[in-house]
């Protein structure tokens, strides 16, 4: 799962540096258009990067929201909190807009007895209706080959498009008195999963049964070297977050990093027994399909 960070070479270092890249990310202005004939004037969004042609139409109804209007609060609160040490990467996309900013302050970092952690804080918008705008909370694990995990929904805020900013603004407002308050959380989080042992011969159910592919369940299972008969959760959501870690398979794609880090944290924190059981239907009918697809194979030869 590569992100931008934690950062060799980041975006913006501190709310200077942050705020001189704002205006020069994607605008919503004002442009004449015409719907059946009709000439209307509404808030258009123009790609500031490209050729300024608008490629969103918001309803009147759809409360555009600038993407600076999104960071920006939400880094001056920082400042504001004591945390002028931060660092990020900014991305736009497709008009969506995903911003990831991480608290440079080890007194701060995740306390995991024999692990090292960071947080990453994510905050995303869009003009298309796509994505609200919303906030994150992710531990990073300071490992070269682990990635996120994302935490509880306590540590998260969703505002839509049809709300009015002052309402959105209170949807997030103690999003950042929660986040401050999470270094304790991770720690009973890896516990639990390290106290929960599967047999290795069924790790595949389980990684099927979190909604990895046939394809990622066999890489997966080809970085667990173990002498053991046994793995716990811990190991297998290091495996699964590792292989995601070195995959390009769409590694710059948004969506795609959130979908890894969403099946990686059932590893983590979703129902084993419910999963296993979901994983061995998936395995039999891979398994059906094969025997049928070689049957075939063999009547053809």
């Amino acid at each position: 799962m590569r992100l931008s960070g934690i950062w060799s070479n980041p975006d913006f270092q501190g709310v200077d540096e942050l705020e001189s890249l704002l205006p020069r990310l994607e605008t919503a202005a004002i442009r004449e258009f015409s719907i059946d004939g009709v000439k209307q004037e509404r808030l258009a969004v123009m790609g500031t990067k490209g050729n300024g042609i608008a490629y969103c139409y918001p309803t009147k109804r759809y409360k555009v929201v600038q993407n600076w209007e999104v960071i920006a609060p939400f880094a001056q609160a920082l400042v504001d909190s004591g945390f002028e040490n931060f660092q990020g990467s900014i991305r736009e996309y497709d008009g969506r807009m995903l911003a990831q900013i991480s608290i440079n302050n080890p007194a701060y970092y995740p306390k995991v007895k024999g692990e090292a952690f960071a947080y990453i804080i994510t905050l995303k918008n869009s003009y298309n209706s796509e994505l609200a705008m919303s906030g994150e909370l992710d531990a990073v694990k300071l490992a070269c080959t682990n990635g996120m995990i994302g935490l509880f929904p306590q540590f998260s805020w969703e505002a839509i498009h049809v709300m009015t900013m002052e309402e959105a603004v209170g949807k997030w407002s103690g999003f950042l008195d929660r986040i401050l308050d999470a270094p304790s959380s991770l720690g009973p989080i890896i516990e639990k999963a390290k106290s929960q042992v599967i047999k290795v011969k069924d790790v595949k159910k389980l990684l099927y049964g979190a909604g990895f592919g046939q394809r990622h369940t066999n890489k997966i299972l080809d970085g667990i070297v173990t002498p053991s008969l046994e793995i716990d959760g811990w190991q297998v959501y290091n495996a699964a977050n590792g292989m995601y870690s070195h995959d390009d398979d769409g590694a710059e794609k948004l969506d795609t990093q959130r979908d890894n880090i969403k099946r990686c944290n059932k590893i983590l924190m979703g129902n084993w027994s419910e999963m296993t059981a979901e994983g061995e239907k998936i395995a039999q009918a891979i398994e059906d399909a094969e025997k049928e697809r070689k049957a075939k194979k063999n009547l053809k030869s």
